[in-house]
């Protein structure tokens, strides 16, 4: 999991992991720094055995009325 201003973030990954018995881990990443959300994958990567299953890209800004 990648975040950048959530600090819950490293506890939900540990959360997630204890109830469905998956490997998780969090990193902090701007994502709006192309060469941060590299290293940062690359990271992800590398800690996960030369493979990543799943990417979901989700930057939301809730906050951002779109609508109206």
């Amino acid at each position: 999991m990648f975040w950048d201003n959530n600090q819950n973030c490293p506890k939900r990954a540990e959360e997630i992991a204890a109830k469905y018995g998956a490997k998780t881990k969090s990193f902090q990443c701007n994502a709006t720094n192309a060469n941060a959300v590299k290293i940062a994958v690359d990271t992800v990567v590398k800690e996960f055995n030369d493979r990543l299953d799943v990417f979901i890209a989700s930057a939301g800004i809730p906050e951002l009325n779109v609508y109206g």
